[in-house]
């Protein structure tokens, strides 16, 4: 089975209110960041840079993910960086527990379909397409592969949120679907 079991949380909380149309990228986007008074509506330019700034964190999460997992070190500096709430705890949870069982991942997911579902003052959801079929499970000893490709693809739902200035996975559901990749 594919590398998933990694980040995934049982549930998600729904994020209401302040819901934009949808964004899609595939592409890096750059580092804009811009704060809104809550008193004023958002303008496109703050919209955008709030949508910049949370599809950098929802791929800079990934990145954090797939380096502390190549190791299964679940006290990596880089989780708090971009994951918070539940999915920072499932992901000490899990690592830990894969440290224990030795194992490591190699390879990383690929994400096919990165989409802004909404984004509001201090919550945000993203929707994606994920193949994990080269994002694997080895023995962290002899490097023998543990794992096989499910050749599935899951429909992830991540709800972010602005924590202290910063947006940060605190949930993910992953839904096995026939999601455009």
């Amino acid at each position: 089975m594919a590398f998933l079991a990694v980040v995934f949380v049982a549930g998600c909380s729904s994020q209401d209110g302040g819901s934009t149309s949808p964004t899609t990228t595939s592409a890096a986007v750059g580092a804009a960041h811009s704060t809104v008074p809550p008193t004023h509506a958002p303008t496109t330019s703050a919209q955008d840079g709030a949508k910049a700034s949370v599809l950098n964190a929802y791929r800079a999460f990934w990145a954090d993910v797939v380096v502390a997992t190549a190791t299964s070190d679940a006290t990596s500096p880089r989780l708090p960086r971009h994951a918070t709430g539940a999915e920072l705890r499932a992901l000490h949870v899990r690592l830990a527990a894969n440290k224990r069982a030795g194992l490591v991942a190699r390879g990383a997911p690929r994400l096919l379909n990165t989409t802004i579902a909404s984004v509001a003052e201090k919550a945000a959801t993203v929707r994606d397409c994920m193949d994990s079929d080269q994002w694997l499970y080895y023995d962290a000893k002899t490097g023998a592969l543990r794992d096989k490709p499910s050749g599935k693809l899951y429909a992830v739902t991540a709800g972010l949120v602005l924590d202290h200035g910063a947006w940060k996975v605190a949930t993910l559901r992953f839904q096995e679907a026939r999601c455009n990749g």
